[in-house]
């Protein structure tokens, strides 16, 4: 019968305040242990906190995408470009960010698709419809005489934010999911990324959104928008994960399967407090993750967004951490006891035998 594992817990508290500045932007630290942890069973989160004030614009998440197509007047030619605005990091409320979306687009040095004489650059002005909370995309094609129909297509990648204005995945064609089609298409055209090719393989109007001509046609997102807040992040760690007992799903881009593949996920900790509080996380019930009796002296602990994207500290603000690490606690015997040891047993089996008669 197997023996009870001698497990003895230690803590492992841990301030962002204490990492190296200048080794990197990201809310990462590397953590030196002065005593290594030996035969390491497992490893969990037991408390977390934060103040839930980071900016709900950041790096690498801050971005949108959109395929804009001209179609000639009377014959099939189109002229497509796919274009980009950059939102500076910070925190937007949504109708803040609506202003900002059209500041840059405005920027942008010219959205004009053809040589065609009639054609000219369309209109695009993204609001909130205080009401029901939702984004709607004022759009007007902004043609003279006898002009050609102008087409609009958001495309999520990802750096951008449509599905955080509320977008649903039906008005947003992703750049990472290939295209369903009937017909035999290469692999090149089923990156949406490309105009040309995107525009060759969605059609004509159901897949597209028409823009008004002399008035706006007003596209609405499927739902209210969610960008003033944040569902929470991930604490994860390269080292304190290495058991695989964690998995996150994805898509297969050569069979289109949803697959789960090993991450570094230590903990998913969900944001339940208004903004401006702060988040105290107590795990009831901690994910414990298993190291196989593994020694740690080093090891890493780094914050992501709820979308999976590296968090920076200067974007997300200061949190600590209590990690709670289970250690198997063997027997340990010395040289010294197994030299007595040894001396006693010698001892032991060179003794003279002793003989005692009773003559009586």
């Amino acid at each position: 019968m197997d023996q009870p594992l001698n497990l003895r817990r230690k803590y492992i508290h841990i301030s962002s305040n204490h990492r190296f500045q200048d080794s990197t932007d990201e809310a990462k630290l590397q953590v030196h242990m002065q005593n290594p942890l030996k035969n390491v069973h497992s490893v969990a989160v037991k408390q977390f906190s934060m103040a839930s004030a980071m900016h709900n614009i950041r790096t690498g998440d801050n971005e949108l995408t959109w395929l804009e197509v001209y179609k000639h007047d009377g014959d099939e030619n189109a002229d497509s470009q796919v274009f980009t605005i950059k939102v500076p990091v910070g925190y937007y409320e949504a109708s803040e960010l609506c202003q900002e979306i059209n500041a840059q687009i405005a920027l942008l040095p010219s959205r004009k698709l053809s040589a065609d004489v009639n054609e000219a650059a369309s209109e695009i002005v993204f609001s909130q419809d205080p009401g029901t909370y939702q984004i709607q995309i004022s759009l007007k094609n902004a043609g003279t005489g006898t002009h050609g129909v102008k087409y609009f297509q958001p495309i999520h990648t990802p750096f951008t934010f449509w599905n955080r204005l509320g977008f649903s995945e039906s008005q947003v064609k992703t750049r990472g999911k290939r295209i369903r089609t009937t017909e035999y298409v290469s692999d090149d055209a089923m990156d949406v990324g490309e105009a040309e090719t995107a525009a060759e393989v969605l059609s004509f109007p159901s897949s597209m959104t028409a823009m008004g001509y002399n008035t706006f046609y007003m596209l609405l997102s499927q739902f209210p928008t969610h960008i003033e807040s944040d569902g929470g992040v991930y604490l994860c760690s390269d080292t304190l994960t290495k058991g695989g007992g964690t998995f996150e799903t994805t898509v297969n881009q050569d069979n289109l399967h949803v697959v789960a593949r090993p991450v570094n996920i230590l903990e998913w900790v969900q944001f339940d407090q208004a903004r401006f509080s702060f988040v105290n996380y107590n795990a009831k019930m901690p994910h414990m993750h298993f190291l196989n009796e593994a020694s740690v002296q080093d090891f890493d602990i780094s914050l992501r967004s709820a979308h999976g994207k590296p968090l920076k500290i200067d974007e997300c603000g200061h949190f600590n951490i209590v990690l709670m690490v289970e250690t198997i606690e063997h027997d340990e015997i010395s040289a010294d006891f197994i030299k007595k040891y040894n001396e006693e047993g010698y001892a032991l089996a060179h003794q003279k035998d002793r003989i005692k008669l009773n003559l009586n």
